[in-house]
């Protein structure tokens, strides 16, 4: 098991992380994310975790007075094919079922806009709109669908 913080109280910590990130953190402190694991990102689709970086402070406010000590502020996480995420800002664990993820590039593909999304994500929005399923039973893109 992973610490998420060191030399203050977990009290001390888990009021500066606040419970919904402290709660967060439990699954990769857990060992349940790991290298190899599936989160969804904010691209829409599950991908691959590659790497995961702990993001960590050095200097905590304890009351009034500056405390040395150490809590793990974010998590970085490298996906596959070429992504970086967020644990804490875009990234979800567990990751979203497949049956979620091809509803919302459905619904995606049902608007029209201006917005010019990006080659990635417009060629899923018109595999999708054919009645194609471009992604594979974890949620990721399959790989002819990759630009």
């Amino acid at each position: 098991m992973i610490k998420l913080y060191s030399k203050i109280k977990k009290r001390l910590a888990k009021k500066l992380m606040g419970n919904d990130r402290w709660k967060f953190f439990k699954c990769y402190a857990n060992g349940d994310l790991t290298i190899g694991s599936i989160v969804h990102t904010c691209s829409g689709y599950n991908k691959v975790v590659t790497d995961l970086t702990e993001v960590v402070t050095n200097y905590v406010r304890g009351g009034r007075k500056l405390v040395r000590g150490k809590f793990v502020i974010d998590i970085d996480v490298d996906t596959a094919p070429l992504g970086s995420c967020s644990l804490y800002h875009c990234c979800y664990f567990p990751a979203m079922s497949k049956a979620d993820i091809l509803d919302y590039f459905k619904r995606r593909s049902q608007v029209t806009s201006e917005w010019d999304f990006g080659d990635q994500d417009n060629r899923l929005i018109e595999a999708v709109k054919n009645g194609e399923d471009p992604f594979d039973e974890n949620g990721c893109v399959k790989q002819e669908y990759l630009v």
